[in-house]
């Protein structure tokens, strides 16, 4: 069996840790022992190597968000950065609702989020905060603008909300191994989205209404380049 490479990147707050598994000529047992070993090693040690983030109100992702979008995952593709920062994926998306920013319906956008695998180099790298989006998945997110026309979710997980497309369409996150600082604290509306679902529809509301309150939201960007 090739050699392969497990890359498990976690982040407290701003700073990155990494933890570089090889499996080098493994048998069959072998291998389910090690996979079982991890899943239990990051199971029972969630602050490990772990991320840890700040708990953002849907207040705080509404105004600070330079883009919020009901999009398509129309196809996405992993790459390994030139700048020898690790494994990235791009997702492409096209827009079915705009809420905020210039983005128009039909288009089509980038999503840059890090993470993912590389089949021809026999690379996987799993970044805690970033979330894994299929083809034909809607999703709502809120964007943080990048250059080159591309975007990253604000708030990593917290700024992608799936939306179920039976029945009342519940809008619900994927927040599983990740450690949030104040989520305990959360009340009303924001209590609701970090413990269980919301109607689509009724979060759109909330949104739209948190846009009514700050007409002139403060627009932030990143300084980050990215190549492949």
């Amino acid at each position: 069996m090739p050699s392969r490479h497990f890359v498990f990147w976690g982040r407290n707050l701003d700073n990155h840790s990494v933890l570089k598994v090889r499996k080098n000529r493994m048998n069959l047992h072998h291998y389910l022992k090690t996979t079982l070993f991890f899943y239990f090693l990051f199971g029972i040690l969630p602050n490990c190597g772990s991320t840890t983030l700040k708990f953002l109100r849907l207040q705080d992702l509404a105004i600070h968000a330079s883009d919020i979008v009901t999009a398509t995952v129309a196809g996405r593709q992993s790459f390994w950065d030139d700048s020898n920062r690790g494994v990235w994926t791009r997702t492409l998306l096209q827009v079915g609702e705009s809420l905020k920013g210039h983005t128009k319906t039909g288009q089509i956008l980038t999503l840059l989020q890090r993470g993912g695998t590389l089949p021809e180099r026999d690379l996987a790298q799993i970044d805690g905060g970033s979330v894994d989006l299929s083809p034909g998945e809607t999703v709502l997110l809120f964007l943080q603008s990048l250059p080159n026309d591309t975007y990253r979710p604000y708030g990593l997980c917290q700024g992608i909300f799936f939306i179920d497309q039976k029945g009342e369409h519940k809008a619900y996150r994927k927040i599983n191994g990740v450690n949030i600082i104040g989520a305990e604290s959360a009340e009303g509306i924001d209590r609701r989205l970090f413990t269980d679902s919301l109607p689509y529809r009724q979060l759109v509301d909330a949104v739209t209404e948190q846009l009514k309150k700050n007409p002139e939201p403060k627009k932030r960007s990143a300084d980050m380049k990215i190549s492949n």
